[in-house]
This record gives structure tokens, sequence and C-alpha cells, in this order.
């Protein structure tokens, strides 16, 4: 795998401590997302990723956002969005 492959690949170690919290829910945290939600208090605030609809918020957020922000290739953002039900897809940013 490569290091930039490896980035944007779910890391199950920090949801572990989230398992039980996220009931299931298939809305992967990738380790891009985790490093981005770390450095951002006001994605901390807003996106409170120990709790399902917060995980769902902030993977929201960075499927329509995070690119333009961070300026990220397609394959950091198409493991989170093929994830988010059509229902949570939107067409704009927020």
């Amino acid at each position: 795998m490569l290091a930039r492959d490896a980035a944007f690949s779910e890391d199950k170690g920090i949801m572990s401590g989230m398992a039980a919290e996220r009931g299931g829910l298939n809305v992967p945290l990738t380790r891009i997302m985790h490093q981005i939600w770390l450095e951002r208090p006001d994605l901390q605030k807003s996106f409170p990723v120990t709790d399902p609809g917060g995980l769902r918020a902030f993977a929201t957020w960075f499927v329509h956002s995070a690119k333009r922000e961070y300026d990220l290739p397609s394959a950091a953002i198409a493991p989170v969005a093929s994830k988010l039900e059509p229902s949570s897809r939107r067409t704009g940013p927020l």
C-alpha cells in the first residue's frame, strides 16, 4: 500500500473506541478525515464524531467541503461518499 493510499484508508484503530456508539453506522472515518478533524476546533465543536449523527454530518461536510478546502484528490473523497446514503448527499457545499 502506498503512503498516500494509507492516508485515505479507514483507520479501524481510531474507530475501535467508538464502535459501540456507532451502532453499526456504516460511515468511515479515514485517517485524513481524522487528521483534519483533529486540527480544526470548529469541526470538533460542530461534528462530535463519537456520536453517530455527528460522524454522519462530518462525513457529509468532508465529501462536500474538504476537497475544495484542502485540494484533496477524488481518491480521498470517494470511499466516504460511497458510504453515505443518497438522502444525505448534497449537491453543493455546506
